[in-house]
């Protein structure tokens, strides 16, 4: 099994080239045999959270922003790998979302490409991690509050939707180096990025319901949401998204882990890998032969394997 993840991993990496964005997240292996301590007869670790929809075994992932297709896989087979507890490495403490992000985009350090990240793995630190790689980063801050201004965010007044406030980090020649902001959506969301700034964005644009009438049991109107936003915001809701898409193409409309019920872990393993490389031959596809825009093809450019 560890032999056929770093083969599937130096394959992807050797050819495709992604687009500028990369986009960090995690994605289920559908489980259906018996949970209890029957789980430490085989599975790597079951993973079973209330806001995920699907209980299973964990792969924390990286695809391309642009292509949707998966770049590198790492499947979380112990509590610690899941865990959120600060580990040393090379002497230095570092968060393990973060250790975890550097594994995940380890083949594109140096190449200046923008990381989107959930909270599982955005920080302070994280930021800073990848600007010493070369890379740069934008993230949602829910979870690992170390060094980020959270409280001076906080006691900003944010009236509306679309309101906005910010923090800048400055070096000692007196560049930025780091944004720190919060946004107002329905509640407020806050973000650490290095990759992009607090000027005005396309606005985030919805179709809701809503009850407009005071009379009771009034139809409710179709309306059209505008919601201001900064550009940073427009990237992050434009590319972070990606591995969930490629997600609901495989479990939804695949649907070779319903399809192919077994209790059999490695089946499950390899029905899973094998799904993701359908997707990924399909968008690969779709990308090359249906898109005939030269700027779009570019995205999907091949090497040659070697020999």
């Amino acid at each position: 099994m560890e032999v056929f993840i770093l083969r599937f991993n130096d394959y992807r990496a050797e050819n495709f080239i992604p687009s500028e964005m990369i986009c960090v997240d995690e994605s289920i292996s559908r489980w259906y045999g018996q949970g209890g301590g029957w789980i430490n007869a085989g599975l790597p670790h079951y993973v079973a959270i209330d806001r995920k929809p699907k209980n299973g075994c964990e792969i924390q992932d990286s695809c391309c922003g642009v292509s949707w297709i998966m770049l590198r896989l790492k499947i979380v087979k112990e509590e610690e790998d899941y865990s959120s507890t600060d580990i040393e490495e090379k002497g230095a403490v570092m968060v393990h979302g973060v250790k975890v992000l550097k594994e995940l985009i380890s083949q594109w350090t140096g190449s200046g490409r923008l990381v989107c990240a959930d909270s599982y793995f955005a920080s302070v630190q994280a930021a800073e991690v990848m600007e010493q790689e070369g890379l740069k980063f934008i993230g949602v801050v829910k979870t690992t509050m170390k060094m980020f201004p959270m409280k001076n965010l906080q006691s900003i007044e944010l009236e509306k939707r679309g309101d906005r406030v910010g923090l800048v980090r400055r070096k000692e020649e007196g560049d930025c180096d780091l944004l720190a902001f919060a946004w107002m959506d329905r509640e407020r969301r806050y973000f650490i990025c290095s990759g992009s700034n607090m000027s005005d964005g396309e606005p985030n644009i919805r179709q809701r319901f809503r009850q407009e009438d005071e009379e009771d049991n009034a139809e409710p109107n179709n309306i059209t949401l505008i919601i201001e936003q900064p550009k940073a915001c427009e990237l992050y809701y434009s590319y972070c998204a990606m591995v969930d898409r490629h997600n609901r193409c495989r479990q939804k409309d695949l649907n070779l882990e319903r399809k192919l019920v077994t209790k059999d872990w490695s089946k499950r393993i390899n029905i899973s890998l094998l799904s993701i490389c359908v997707i990924d031959t399909w968008l690969a596809y779709s990308g090359i032969l249906v898109d005939k825009t030269e700027k779009n093809r570019r995205i999907f450019m091949v090497t040659l394997p070697k020999n």
